[in-house]
């Protein structure tokens, strides 16, 4: 999955008043319905079931997007060594 740039990471600085001297890191999780409490694992299923329509229903998938609706049959994870290499480098 497509890492954020730094243009990303300036707009988020400016828009949530992040000062110059705080670092910022963007970590990709992953998503497992089975992890969660029964209230919100409903409500998952249904929204799982709205997102994999609306991705199916696209002729090409990015990606991302593949991801996303591997993420909606249950668990997916998007993690991934290379969104870690700055925070690496900032504790070396």
């Amino acid at each position: 999955v497509e890492l954020w740039s730094d243009a990303h990471f300036e707009a988020l600085r400016r828009t949530m008043k992040i000062p110059q001297s705080t670092h910022v890191f963007y970590v990709q999780g992953g998503f497992d319905i089975d992890r969660l409490q029964l209230p919100m694992k409903l409500v998952m299923k249904v929204k799982n079931q709205e997102i994999a329509a609306r991705l199916n229903a696209k002729p090409e998938l990015s990606e991302a997007e593949e991801a996303t609706l591997q993420m909606t049959r249950g668990s997916g994870s998007a993690v991934r060594e290379e969104n870690l290499e700055r925070i690496v480098a900032l504790y070396k």
